[in-house]
Order: structure tokens, then sequence, then C-alpha cells
């Protein structure tokens, strides 16, 4: 239902936001052990459409947790995103 906290629930686990007060854990182990297999995709009020992004690289952005800090994509992260998209 709308304003039950399910936005806000998903941009802490990200730390997209901070929390007030607790601890977020899935099946008794810390979130962090699970962020590399969680993606959020923000509501369309919160997308800037005049920013210049294709299909392809929003695809690549599944790649990044695995890439490591200044890092880009290799030919096989960008064949699989191709793939991703057939």
């Amino acid at each position: 239902p709308n304003g039950a906290g399910k936005s806000t629930l998903m941009k802490a686990i990200l730390e997209l936001i901070p929390r007030d007060t607790g601890i977020i854990s899935i099946f008794g182990q810390s979130i962090r052990n699970f962020r590399k297999f969680v993606a959020y995709v923000p509501q369309r009020s919160d997308i800037d459409w005049d920013f210049p992004i294709t299909v392809l690289d929003v695809v690549l952005l599944g790649t990044y947790p695995n890439l490591g800090f200044f890092k880009k994509p290799k030919k096989e992260d960008k064949d699989w995103a191709v793939e991703c998209l057939k």
C-alpha cells in the first residue's frame, strides 16, 4: 500500500539514506552480505530524464558491485548485458 515505507526500506538497505536506529539483517546476516544481489530502481519522479544514459548502460550498472572503485565493465560484462537484453 502507498505510504507503507517500501521505498524507504530499500533506500535504508542500500544505505542511500541514514537509519535512525536499528539493524537490518536478512536471515540473521548483515545486509552487506547481500548487497551485490539487490538493486534499486527509483520511482519515475526521482529520475533525471535529461541524463544521457542508454538501456545497455542501465543493465551494465548490475556489474558495478563486482568491479570495484574506478573500474569500467569489461568486454565480457558488455556481452553479458547484451545477452540480458535479448
